[in-house]
């Protein structure tokens, strides 16, 4: 059988993907706690785009290693971790 097999720490695949990996490979650390993640990650994705204009979303999910559960996160709390990392970027 044919197929690909990759090892990784941090990735991103769609639009901005190549500023987000630039990103992460300065940033990311091992062993980090899960809201340090949460915080990378969306520094990392304020970071890939060059303007946020009205209307624009996000979405933030986890699986944490110990409870191995999906979680959503909600939007009211996703848009309070991101004020004040947009603020400089809105139009």
């Amino acid at each position: 059988p044919s197929g690909l097999v990759l090892e990784y720490d941090a990735w991103a695949i769609g639009r901005g993907a190549d500023k987000v990996k630039e990103f992460l490979e300065n940033n990311y650390q091992k062993n980090i706690s899960l809201e340090e993640s949460i915080q990378l990650a969306l520094k990392a994705l304020v970071y890939s785009v060059d303007k946020i204009e009205e209307g624009w979303t996000a979405r933030l999910v986890t699986i944490p290693v110990k409870t191995r559960k999906y979680t959503s996160m909600s939007s009211e709390e996703l848009q309070a971790m991101l004020e004040p990392l947009t603020r400089d970027k809105k139009s």
